[in-house]
């Protein structure tokens, strides 16, 4: 985190789920000193499991293996998506979901708490939460309310709401159902935006003739997914969106930075976007 804050990364996005709970609790202590100058995004409604004293000294080890070989790794997300399958949103599971991240973050106030990837709520439900949030924030205990998605296409259900802040992944996977997020009243923040990586991008690049030639022409490279998938993802977000990637290396975040920096100058990764764009028909995308 402190390599990330030099760098200019003042934004840290976090869950009480994340970390099989641990998350708030090391971003708390790097906040320390620092809170004027950083926000912070937490979530509620993803339970984290409880995990024995064993298994919590083991997180740090299997996460170094899962570097190390990408089997073990995906057998690492398998096995967590399993222990984090849990939900609960209510008014009195919010209360004390709020409070806890408050204690662990060492902070009085949140910036953006989100619901974690809720299922349609019953109104009954919706109407005790929403009127919950808005009590913390007449509080100043969150300065803004919102949903994170499991999927874009939950916005067809959550738009009624009417999130503050809409956050969704937005990558060549879910380009098309991600048409439905944000609106007049509400920022979007997009999430994972390069998930799908090469094979992914190669498959729809391959799959249009009329695509292909067209990339060929501005000379679209393996080399330039990266760029292509970031500059793609600040296109979902809208004008007074943002985009929060996940960065577990110094050399990540160095990329990561540099090419926050680089994208809004190269018109050729511009042309290349929106030929994505256009080639997913009826997004309703406007590109400018």
């Amino acid at each position: 985190m402190s390599f990330a804050y030099d760098l200019g990364i003042s934004h840290f996005d976090v869950a009480r789920s994340y970390g099989f709970g641990r998350a708030e609790g090391i971003l708390g202590k790097f906040l320390r000193g620092k809170r004027l100058n950083i926000t912070v995004t937490t979530k509620f409604g993803v339970v984290p499991p409880t995990l024995s004293r064993m298994s919590r000294a083991l997180v740090p080890l299997a996460r170094s293996l899962g570097r190390l070989s990408p089997k073990i790794s995906q057998a690492l997300r398998r096995k967590s998506g399993e222990l984090l399958i849990e939900r609960r949103f209510d008014s009195a599971y919010l209360s004390n979901c709020l409070h806890a991240s408050l204690t662990e973050l060492n902070t009085d106030y949140i910036d953006i708490y989100l619901l974690h990837e809720p299922l349609p709520l019953v109104k009954s439900n919706a109407e005790d939460i929403i009127a919950m949030l808005l009590k913390f924030i007449a509080q100043g205990k969150i300065c803004r309310w919102g949903l994170a998605y499991r999927n874009p296409r939950d916005h067809l259900w959550g738009s009624c709401l009417e999130p503050e802040i809409v956050q969704a992944d937005g990558n060549i996977d879910t380009l098309s159902d991600a048409k439905h997020l944000g609106g007049p009243s509400s920022q979007t923040i997009i999430t994972r935006p390069f998930f799908g990586g090469i094979q992914k991008w190669d498959d729809r690049r391959n799959g249009q003739d009329d695509l292909a030639t067209k990339l060929m022409a501005v000379e679209f490279r393996k080399s330039d997914i990266p760029a292509v998938s970031l500059a793609l993802a600040r296109r979902l977000s809208g004008s007074n969106g943002s985009v929060v990637c996940s960065m577990f290396t110094p050399a990540h975040i160095i990329e990561n930075v540099g090419l926050i920096s680089s994208i809004d100058r190269d018109s050729r990764i511009r042309r290349i976007v929106e030929m994505f764009v256009a080639m997913d028909r009826g997004t309703g995308i406007a590109l400018g």
